[in-house]
Formats: C-alpha cells, structure tokens, sequence
C-alpha cells in the first residue's frame, strides 16, 4: 500500500509530471524548547507523551511537516494549512513525493502525529469510570528508555494496538504504526513546496477547489450566486441519493472552474471537480 494513495471525492485522472530530486524538509531550528505538560493523568510518562502529541500535531499544521516513510521510498509533506481549515484543506495541502513526481494525496485518515493526539488527548487517568457512553479512554505504556515509549489507548474497541513514539527536543521524531516507522521533521519546509503544491493544484484541475469548497451546506441558489462572483461555476452531480453520472463538460474536457456538488435535503454536502 502506498500511504499517499488517498481515496478522495475529488475526481481527478490526471497525473502530475514528474520533477526529480525532492526538497528535503528542515527540522524546526527552534522546536519546542520547554514542553508544557498538563497533569491529564498524573503519570507524568503520559502526561509527556500526550504533550508531545499534540505539540507535534499544532506545529506540523501551522510550519508543515514531511513524514518520511522508508519501505516505500516516499515523503509525504503536509503544507502549512489555514488557521480555520474547511473540509478539503487537508486533501490540498497534502504532497506526496514518491518515483521522482509530486501529487496532491496524503493521509486516509489525518496525519500520523495527529491521528495519535486525537486519541491521546482523550485519556483519562487510571481507574477513572465509564464516561455516559460506557467508555473509559484508558491507556497502556510500556517505557523502553528516556525518550521512547510503546502506547496504546482505548480508540474504537477494546482491542489495543501499541504505537511506538520517539519524542526529542519536545517533539515527535519518529512513530510506529500501521506497519511502518515514520520518520518525522518540521517547517518551515521552504518556497519550493509551496511552488510544487501550485503545480500540482493546475495539473489535477483543482486549483478552483478552495474557493468551492466553501458553499459547503449552501443552498444550490446560494451556492451559485456565491461562486459567480468568483468567475465558477456550479453543476449538481448528486442530490438526495441520485446520482446523475456528470461526464464533464462538453467535449469531454476538464473544467476546473466548474464545482459539481452533492446536495442532501436541500443543502450542498459535498464538492468535486472534473
């Protein structure tokens, strides 16, 4: 499997053309200093490791992060994202450099240092009761040295899967799960990231998909007042279920321009280009 393989609602067949020799991220020069660690659990080993976590996911989003995965000879950037990000800013700010080319993919489901918060910043202490739902976010660790750790929390089933986390100078640098060891450095990764993700939003023909992600939950009227100010335009591939199989424009080419949106009950749920 290659991690940067995202299956997304975006339909997109093109294929980004190839640019040798990828940039390589700069660890942050200045990481965390002194990591503020709240008393979630009073384990003060977890009580790091959630810390940690959640640094680690806040700096990737706001510097951007590369996560190096070995096995498959890649390196997956996630780009500095919006302060209040939609919807698709993960898919298109998400890069993967993998067999000399770049694309827009990332993630199946959020990056791996903020896939591990969300579940961390959950824990509870030990021994604490079942919450209203008959759940106690509970937690295992196994402390292999100084720096290293194998933990595992309550997700959406008993059943506990460990990851193994390496925290140095406050920050996440390498985590094992889903079968690989990430290897993880942070921003700012520099202009030419930016420059390649640019490339890469024209090749797949979704460089409009920002502005149209935000009719999201808009009426179809108001969606297309809104997005004719903007020079786009609006076509309805999906409504209540239905699905009208939009082939594309006339003639067969792709208009990134032209938002085909999901409407449920009245209201957009969701946008892709072709």
């Amino acid at each position: 499997m290659v991690w940067g393989k995202l299956a997304t609602i975006v339909a997109t067949t093109l294929l980004l053309a190839g640019c040798s020799g990828a940039p390589v991220a700069k660890p942050t020069e200045s990481p965390t200093p002194t990591l503020v660690v709240k008393p979630q659990t009073g384990d003060p080993d977890a009580d790091r490791i959630i810390a940690a976590l959640s640094a680690s996911c806040r700096l990737g989003k706001s510097k951007g992060m590369a996560i190096e995965v070995p096995s498959k000879k890649e390196i997956i950037y996630t780009l500095p994202m919006p302060a209040n990000p939609l919807t698709l800013d993960t898919f298109l700010h998400t890069l993967t450099y993998v067999n000399g080319a770049y694309s827009l993919s990332g993630w199946p489901s959020d990056d791996p240092p903020c896939f591990e918060a969300n579940y961390a910043e959950r824990v509870v202490a030990k021994g604490s009761p079942k919450n209203s739902n008959g759940v106690v976010f509970d937690y295992i660790l196994k402390k292999i040295d100084d720096n290293t750790y194998d933990w595992a929390v309550y997700r959406q089933s008993a059943e506990r899967s460990f990851t193994r986390i390496k925290i140095e100078n406050g920050l996440v640098s390498s985590l094992g799960m889903w079968g690989e060891k990430f290897k993880i450095t942070y921003g700012p990764l520099g202009a030419q990231l930016e420059a390649e993700r640019k490339k890469a939003l024209v090749a797949e023909n979704v460089q409009y998909l920002d502005i149209g992600q935000h009719v999201w939950e808009m009426s179809f009227a108001e969606a297309k007042a809104y997005l004719k100010k903007r020079g786009l335009t609006i076509l309805v591939g999906m409504e209540d279920g239905v699905d009208y199989y939009p082939s594309g424009p006339p003639g067969g080419k792709s208009d990134p321009k032209r938002m085909i949106v999901n409407i449920m009950d009245g209201k957009i749920v969701g946008v892709w280009t072709m």
